[in-house]
């Protein structure tokens, strides 16, 4: 079962996926507040990956639900 945590971490990762690209495209890769996008999703993809490192199967899980979110 997926906990409410982790699927919160998923859309806060595909909100902010969305929300990098358009800064980045708008405002340039090196604009402070694409840097500070940049910097929030390191710091979400981390936590996520530290997921993968307790449970290999539900870090599968959750790649699914963010593929289907994605697409």
């Amino acid at each position: 079962m997926i906990s409410s945590e982790d699927l919160l971490l998923i859309d806060q990762i595909v909100e902010l996926q969305k929300h990098l690209i358009e800064v980045g495209t708008s405002k340039g890769l090196d604009h402070p507040e694409t840097l500070k996008c940049s910097e929030e999703m390191d710091r979400l993809l981390n936590k996520f990956r530290s997921i993968y490192w307790e449970s290999p199967n539900y870090f599968q899980q959750l790649l699914e639900i963010i593929k289907s979110k994605v697409h």
